[in-house]
């Protein structure tokens, strides 16, 4: 898991090309692995295992994203989303991400 700034995600969006939004880099480590918990509800989340981010830097971030690298450009981008209001943050401040994936039975 990574996180998102400012821009809106657009369906051809890879890790390697993401025109419209850019990644925030300025925490600690690299990208935080997604655990999951039990699924229910056609829906699995890593609610109980947040991906915590501690910041190295001040900036605002928009939104968090899925991919299956932990670092670079290579590999699988998931999904990226907006959080429901973008967060300022400060050096030292600690973001806990929790991302939900469900999946609808179309007919």
């Amino acid at each position: 898991m990574g996180l998102k700034g400012a821009g809106s995600a657009a369906a051809g969006d890879t890790l390697l090309s993401h025109a419209t939004w850019t990644e925030f880099t300025s925490y600690s480590g690299n990208r935080k692995a997604y655990v999951e918990g039990a699924a229910a509800s056609q829906a699995i989340s890593n609610t109980g295992n947040a991906a915590s981010f501690t910041m190295t830097g001040a900036g605002t971030v928009a939104g968090s994203f899925l991919t299956s690298a932990e670092t670079g450009t290579t590999g699988t981008l998931f999904s990226a989303v907006d959080f429901s209001s973008s967060r300022t943050v400060a050096t030292s401040d600690v973001i806990n991400v929790t991302y939900s994936i469900s999946i609808a039975n179309g007919s």
